[in-house]
């Protein structure tokens, strides 16, 4: 069977993006369709499928795996009950319901463990105060979400108590959610990759959007984020898997870490302004992962070198380095340090200000060049940022920012060859940079590369447990998250990656 022509149609109309294993279920899929719609080739129902929109969300119900439970990821919910819907409380006006959204709600155990959640917290008077949606492509999951029936896979990490009280068993041994909760959830077919979403989904208060992208590539991932993040009100919440969180930290919304846990909010309004002074769309910055250092062999290809890629790197020891900040005069660092305090306030045109002035009278100071292109790189400016990371790297081939920077702004274009083969520099002049791991692992669990995956969170869990937590390689970043921050990501993931090889 050629499945080419199903995977581009599928990926057109919904961004469900099929590749290796993943072409084998597309194939069964098909397979079965085509046996209950008594179709003895692919291409009669390939034509089938591009005329009858009916058989089309059929397949697309078949394909999405709707593998949910009750109280999936407790410590979201926790927040949202303890921490954020108390604050809105205390300001929101009445008749203002407070607006939550599970997109990718699947069969419907996301948004009544929300509603639970809140009944737990607040009791049956919260019911006059919220809103919760939950959305999905898959008619056949939106159904049994209505109906409220669950199997007690649904249950399995949900108290008996609460089973008890706001279930009814059914007849078949299954349970039934009760009335009183299931009258304050509403249900609607939503398309995420859809051009325009429905007017009722506008001014959110909080989107979980969680275990829901591992279906999409990067592209698509980008784009289902954008539009999510234009739903939400002003300081409005959108919370993803933590094994998503690191994947989707590509600029458009503030990463914000609450309590230990990572969500992102909307709650910085910034114009930007490209360098020729033209005004362009308002976007928020969001925190790029950072870096922290560890001690340890990195197990890397060495790189062919970073200005010619037809030769082989000389050793780093043999290279000269700039002389470090400290080293120049108490004028300098004033004003990077300026520079630096701006951008980190996000103040970031006056931060460019003092750079370019710092630069015009020290045209060799590389950590300018190397500030300047993060800012642009949190500006989404990738073309300007990528010429001056080149600048800093031409005064100094063996800078270890430059290089990160340079694949991380790779990695925002989609480009994952150039990104990895970045990374793989930056490791070979500092082989204990965590931070070039972690996105080389990053890179490769999105490619569906386990095994390459998996080696990389296992070097970078390693480096930060003998780490002391201060030499991290990059030697400064404008949104340094910590170590033990990034291990927690890591170590996720790395236990997730490997059940799945089990």
């Amino acid at each position: 069977m050629d499945i080419q022509p199903f995977k581009g149609i599928i990926k057109e109309k919904t961004g469900l993006h099929f590749e290796s294993e993943k072409e084998a279920n597309l194939a069964d899929g098909i397979r079965a369709r085509m046996s209950q719609r008594a179709m003895a080739t692919d291409a009669e129902y390939l034509a089938c499928l591009m005329r009858d929109g009916d058989e089309f969300h059929a397949l697309v119900n078949l394909l999405t795996v709707n593998e949910t439970y009750f109280f999936r990821e407790p410590i979201h919910l926790d927040l949202l009950a303890g921490r954020l819907l108390a604050a809105w409380l205390a300001e929101r006006k009445p008749g203002e319901p407070i607006r939550i959204l599970c997109a990718g709600c699947s069969t419907g155990e996301e948004p009544y463990s929300v509603m639970i959640k809140l009944l737990e917290k607040y009791g049956a008077g919260i019911k006059g105060y919220i809103s919760i949606i939950g959305a999905d492509i898959d008619s056949d999951a939106l159904d049994r979400a209505k109906q409220g029936i669950y199997s007690g896979f649904s249950f399995r990490d949900f108290p008996a108590a609460l089973r008890q009280k706001y279930f009814v068993p059914t007849e078949d041994g299954r349970h039934r959610i009760m009335d009183f909760v299931r009258e304050k959830v509403q249900f609607m077919k939503l398309n995420l990759m859809g051009d325009r979403y429905p007017d009722a989904l506008c001014n959110i208060d909080v989107i979980f959007y969680r275990n829901v992208s591992i279906y999409f590539e990067p592209e698509t991932q980008r784009s289902i984020f954008n539009k999510l993040a234009g739903l939400l009100r002003e300081k409005g919440w959108l919370f993803v898997s933590a094994t998503e969180t690191m994947s989707h930290n590509h600029g458009v919304l503030p990463l914000i870490e609450l309590d230990g846990i990572f969500c992102f909010q909307k709650n910085v309004h910034l114009t930007a302004h490209d360098r020729t002074g033209h005004k362009t769309h308002a976007r928020e910055p969001s925190r790029p992962a950072a870096a922290t250092k560890i001690a340890g062999p990195a197990s890397v290809t060495r790189p062919h070198g970073p200005q010619d890629p037809g030769r082989p790197l000389p050793s780093p020891r043999a290279a000269s380095r700039p002389a470090p900040m400290d080293a120049k005069t108490g004028t300098e660092r004033s004003s990077f340090n300026d520079a630096l305090a701006k951008a980190q306030s996000r103040r970031y045109e006056e931060s460019l200000g003092c750079i370019d002035r710092l630069l015009a009278h020290q045209p060799s100071l590389t950590k300018g060049y190397l500030l300047k292109a993060e800012i642009l790189i949190t500006l989404e400016c990738l073309d300007e940022a990528e010429q001056v990371c080149r600048q800093s790297i031409k005064l100094d081939p063996w800078s270890l920012e430059g290089h990160l920077l340079l694949g991380m702004i790779a990695r925002l274009r989609n480009q994952s060859e150039a990104a990895v083969r970045r990374f793989k520099d930056a490791l070979y002049i500092q082989s204990s940079c965590w931070l070039g791991h972690f996105f080389l692992a990053e890179i490769y669990a999105v490619r569906g590369e386990g095994k390459n995956a998996l080696r990389e969170y296992g070097i970078v869990i390693n480096l930060l447990n003998k780490a002391d937590g201060a030499n991290h390689g990059p030697s400064f970043s404008l949104h340094a998250f910590s170590a033990d921050q990034i291990q927690r990501v890591c170590q996720h993931n790395f236990l997730r990656l490997k059940q799945k090889s089990v």
